[in-house]
């Protein structure tokens, strides 16, 4: 006899663990072997970022720096406590995972839309600009990838001061430097092409975007062809035949702590045309994103391990064409860096990027750390001027 209708049996009861299916049952093999990666993955992280965040915090206790030349590189991170190593463990253990997957489908988002617009071989291997209709469209996919890089490095806020120019073809862009997220930030501004040094291009996924950008890569000990470089760009964005995308130039040459300004370079101000100056500042949580004393990987690690990152993207003063005098581009770049350093209220300390390298050789020789940064040649030396902290006190040849 079959089953009345208001029969009832009670349910079967809910499998546990080990009776489910495949890679779900647990502790299956693949479950324990992606809890022993990922919580591995923490651990390198983790170690990373407080052993190197405590020598730059070791620095305050061998006293004041040998040379006041030194200052725009020093750091200003919160200690290592233990809260702020529970703040660390935290976003390590629930912000970096979902972080690092963010990033890597911007990247490969932005990738893949090259690859359909045919920008990928003619982004990296090619000099020739894009058409119109292709650079506007670059454009709005390269911001709109930026800015979602930006939100899974933490950056969910950028403020802006001042009045941005509408047109933005054809321009200079004269930006200081503090680190390398001032190229994501600006090629979610403007989504430009941009002089930097050889590090950058090598930087994990910042250098392969600016790659596709038909970015001018150079070293601070090439100074031959490196103004001939930028001048050739500008010369050409100049005479106005063809539409070029804004051109980023960081005047300062190397990053700083973003205290002070460098003096300017005279390689973009020796070309009467539209110029924008531009200063971009970082509010320090607890990590602060500047890149002067830490490798990359380190940076990378405190930032997607903090909780968040302000950006203030600061427009100041906009030049039409032949409203700077480039007759004396050395009168300029000191006028422009005097006019930046006013406008934001910061300090200019007279040093260079030689002085930058003493800086961490005196780091590593104290703190007994190999130095594995490449020194100049004398004769490259010679035309970055001379390294002013030799022979001051307290440093080791």
């Amino acid at each position: 006899v079959g089953r009345s209708w208001w029969t009832t049996e009670p349910p079967p009861p809910p499998k546990m663990w080990s009776e489910w299916p495949g890679p779900l049952a647990w502790p299956s093999h693949s479950v324990c072997a992606a809890a022993v990666l990922y919580l591995g993955l923490v651990a390198v992280v983790l170690r990373i970022v407080v052993k190197n965040r405590n020598l730059i915090n070791q620095r305050k206790e061998w006293g004041a720096l040998p040379s006041d030349k030194w200052a725009a590189w020093e750091r200003h991170d919160t200690p290592i406590t233990a809260v702020e190593f529970m703040h660390l463990l935290l976003c390590a253990l629930l912000l970096l995972p979902l972080r690092l997957m963010v990033g890597i489908f911007a990247f490969l988002a932005y990738w893949f839309a090259l690859t359909i617009l045919g920008l990928f071989t003619k982004g990296v291997k090619q000099s020739k600009p894009l058409s119109p209709t292709i650079l506007r469209v670059h454009r709005f996919i390269g911001r709109a990838a930026t800015r979602l890089l930006l939100l899974a490095l933490g950056v969910w806020r950028i403020r802006r001061f001042g009045q941005r120019p509408n047109n933005l073809t054809n321009l200079t862009i004269l930006c200081s430097h503090a680190s390398w997220l001032d190229i994501i930030v600006m090629m979610s501004e403007a989504m430009p092409s941009f002089v930097a040094k050889e590090a950058i291009g090598a930087a994990l996924g910042v250098g392969y975007m600016a790659k596709f950008a038909n970015c001018i890569f150079v070293l601070q000990t090439q100074a031959k062809g490196q103004s001939d470089l930028i001048k050739e760009r500008q010369v050409a964005m100049a005479a106005g035949d063809v539409i070029y995308p804004p051109l980023l130039v960081f005047p300062e040459g190397t990053t700083t702590n973003n205290r002070c300004l460098m003096p300017f370079r005279t390689g973009a101000l020796r070309t009467p045309v539209r110029t924008q100056m531009v200063y971009l500042h970082y509010s320090k949580e607890r990590f602060s994103p500047t890149w002067e004393a830490l490798p990359f990987a380190v940076s990378l690690f405190g930032i997607l391990t903090q909780w968040s990152t302000v950006v203030e993207v600061h427009y100041l003063h906009h030049y039409a064409p032949g409203a700077l005098d480039t007759t004396n581009p050395k009168r300029l770049a000191n006028h422009l860096c005097q006019l930046m350093s006013q406008t934001m209220n910061v300090d200019v300390i007279e040093t260079s990027y030689l002085d930058k390298l003493d800086y961490f050789e005196w780091i590593m020789t104290n703190s007994g750390v190999a130095n594995l940064t490449k020194r100049p040649s004398p004769e490259e030396e010679e035309l970055l001027g001379s390294p002013t902290s030799r022979g001051v006190k307290g440093y080791k040849d």
